[in-house]
């Protein structure tokens, strides 16, 4: 607005540089929010952090370490591909042998089943396998983001992975009995 207006345009034209670096750094630290989101989701599950100071912790991380944090969003994510595949490979398997089973039984065709309440659970039996397919790959990503974020704060900050909260994993917390 202000480089259409004469006299106004060379303000506007420096204004444009404080423009460059506020979307710089939107852009910075939007992707790094975006990126380290799965990172914060376990900063929450691991930590004391409530939702900001997980993604802060996160988005810290990043920062302070960007290539070792980049390598570990990369392997996380070959990680996840690979599982995935895994997951739905054996998924397309099982369905194409529950297929050919049917198909060498000769119960294919909606005139073998008798009644379209049979289809029907068909397709339910269907949608309950997929729903274990993708909870599968859901739970996959959960675990690879966790141990990538606790991989993060032990090379970071130095915390031990094996204590939450400073407590160890595998053995109860202590609590200290209060003076009556």
């Amino acid at each position: 607005l202000l480089c259409s207006i004469p006299g106004l345009n060379v303000f506007g034209g420096l204004l444009y540089g404080v423009m460059l670096a506020v979307a710089l750094l939107a852009v910075l630290s939007g992707g790094a929010a975006f990126l380290g989101w799965p990172w914060s989701i376990a900063a929450a599950a691991c930590g004391d952090a409530d939702a900001m100071d997980a993604t802060v912790r996160s988005t810290a991380y990043l920062f302070r370490h960007p290539l070792r944090s980049l390598a570990v969003a990369a392997v996380s994510l070959l990680t996840i591909a690979g599982n995935a595949l895994l997951v739905l490979t054996i998924a397309a398997l099982t369905m194409s042998l529950t297929h050919g089973v049917l198909v060498a039984l000769g119960a294919v065709g909606t005139e073998r089943f008798g009644s379209s309440v049979a289809l029907r659970l068909i397709g339910a039996w269907d949608w309950v396998f997929a729903a274990l397919v993708a909870s599968a790959i859901v739970s996959c990503i959960a675990e690879v983001s966790t141990r990538g974020y606790l991989l993060l704060r032990y090379r970071c900050d130095g915390q031990d992975p094996t204590a939450l909260d400073g407590v160890p994993l595998g053995r109860p917390a202590v609590t200290r009995r209060a003076n009556a």
